[in-house]
């Protein structure tokens, strides 16, 4: 369907006018030709320069170069200098050769394609500009490929050029890098991005998409300032936004240069973060939170017929306190073991956790301490050399300790909940050497685990797109219950909620 190729757009009336406003653009860019007007956009499925395979169009990284902070785009997403009122047909701004010649105002965004030159290397088009800017990242379905329309002859062939009419909702945007000068000093996390948004038949498996590029260790901020964030680099909130006049020329008809990417040859392979917990209050509920989203579900163990309770939704718009905390994703949780805190959670994100009383039910989560960074505060988890939490499973045979995964290594750690007096029991140690199930199951890593509501001294592991069901048994020797299965056969809520 055509209103399809308009699923980005920041203006409504085109998907309601698709056909009317892709002829209008065709007739405009090329009045002689008599090919369907759709041909002009991308096909459903397209090259992945990074892999050299066929992926959906809308898990193929393009990007986009401005000024404009994160401030703005991830709240008002890419808009187009031109926005006519619905039916407004206006020749020059639909015409996309003249908007790619002159750099006309038009309805169009531009964005850039990764690809490789003729020595198979890949690279991707920046601006020489050294100011202060920043690089965006999008994965959208639709948008004209110009070097197809228009041919290779105009100037910015080498951008390979991707561009949307009617521009990109925040929704499609999925990270931010800023550069000061020639240096990545952070990067920016859009805590809107949600891939399901493209068109039906068209939303890429999670997977599919490439992984963000981090290059040399920076900060990443998963807030702006309109969330309630701090500033990173001037403190308290102070949001002034520019008037579209005020905007600076497009930094995507700049004078550029063709080079490769230094960031993609540092970058480490990360998993999505994914993290889960039971419910403080409901027998066989659970909370699963990956990326910037969380789903509740009913686990109904020992079946294959979990459902969603609620969800899948936003961390931004349902978790007041992990806002607060800057959390936009979550990589492990821990529950407070003590009964007289039995709704209060310890969240670990990157290098900090932050310690929230859930309110189960509500939206009137609030912090009860923190954020703090993990190695400040537990000395066991500085002393195993653990700044990042990939998992946490409370021991079943004594709720004050619990085992900490990172990385390929696991510890054992005395908790002793409202102090700072944790230490350590046992490890760290390499998972395989210590967890006999897991390295039947083939698990170097843990992304998860989920304890078995129906029977404590089993949990489940999650490692990729696999999971496995073992009986822990601390102090003795542990085994595989069932599995490793996938994750996708195995877990329907979770599939449905497109988290694997």
């Amino acid at each position: 369907m055509s209103q399809d190729l308009f699923a980005t757009s920041v203006i409504p009336w085109f998907r309601d006018q698709a056909d009317e406003v892709a002829n209008f653009i065709h007739r405009m860019t090329l009045p002689d030709d008599d090919h369907p007007a759709t041909e002009m956009f991308r096909p459903a499925t397209v090259q992945n320069a990074t892999t050299q395979s066929v992926v959906p169009a809308a898990a193929e990284r393009l990007i986009r170069w401005t000024d404009v902070h994160p401030n703005d785009i991830f709240w008002f997403g890419f808009q187009p200098w031109v926005s006519p009122a619905a039916g407004n047909f206006l020749d020059d701004a639909f015409n996309l050769r003249q908007f790619v010649d002159t750099n006309s105002r038009s309805i169009f965004v531009a964005a850039a394609r990764y690809y490789r030159n003729a020595r198979n290397t890949l690279v991707r088009w920046r601006p020489r500009s050294t100011r202060l800017r920043f690089e965006y990242e999008i994965f959208a379905y639709g948008g004209i490929d110009v070097n197809a329309v228009l041919g290779n002859a105009h100037q910015y062939a080498n951008q390979h050029e991707v561009t949307f009419p009617g521009g990109i909702r925040r929704e499609f945007i999925r990270t931010a890098r800023e550069y000061r000068g020639t240096q990545l000093v952070r990067i920016w996390d859009n805590p809107r991005f949600d891939n399901t948004l493209n068109p039906e038949g068209h939303v890429p498996a999670l997977e599919e998409l490439p992984d963000p590029i981090r290059g040399i260790p920076v900060p990443v901020i998963f807030f702006t300032e309109r969330d309630g964030a701090v500033d990173p680099d001037g403190g308290a909130p102070t949001i002034v936004r520019r008037a579209a006049d005020e905007d600076s020329e497009d930094m995507m008809h700049e004078d550029g240069v063709v080079d490769e990417d230094e960031s993609l040859n540092v970058t480490p392979t990360p998993r999505l973060s994914v993290a889960c917990v039971l419910h403080p209050t409901v027998a066989a509920r659970a909370y699963f939170f990956c990326g910037n989203r969380y789903v509740v579900i009913d686990v109904n163990p020992g079946s294959a017929t979990d459902t969603i309770v609620s969800g899948p939704k936003s961390i931004v718009a349902n978790w007041p306190s992990l806002v607060k905390a800057g959390f936009g994703n979550v990589d492990a949780i821990l529950t407070d073991s003590r009964p007289a805190f039995k709704q209060v959670m310890y969240f670990f994100c990157l290098e900090k956790y932050v310690r929230i009383d859930i309110a189960p039910g509500t939206n009137d989560d609030y912090i009860v301490d923190g954020p703090r960074v993990i190695v400040d505060a537990w000395p066991s988890l500085k002393k195993a050399d653990f700044k990042t939490i990939d998992a946490v499973l409370i021991s079943p045979a004594n709720n004050d300790e619990a085992y900490f995964f990172s990385g390929e290594r696991y510890v054992r750690v005395k908790l002793n909940l409202g102090t700072n007096n944790d230490y350590i029991v046992d490890g760290p140690s390499q998972i395989v050497d210590g967890w006999a199930s897991l390295k039947d199951a083939g698990f170097k890593t843990v992304d998860t685990i989920l304890p078995n509501p129906s029977n404590l001294e089993e949990a489940y592991f999650f490692s990729g797109e696999r999971y496995v069901r073992i009986k822990v048994n601390p102090g003795g020797v542990d085994t595989i219950i069932s599995g490793p299965w996938g994750v996708e056969g195995g877990w329907p809520s979770l599939k449905k909620a497109a988290f694997w």
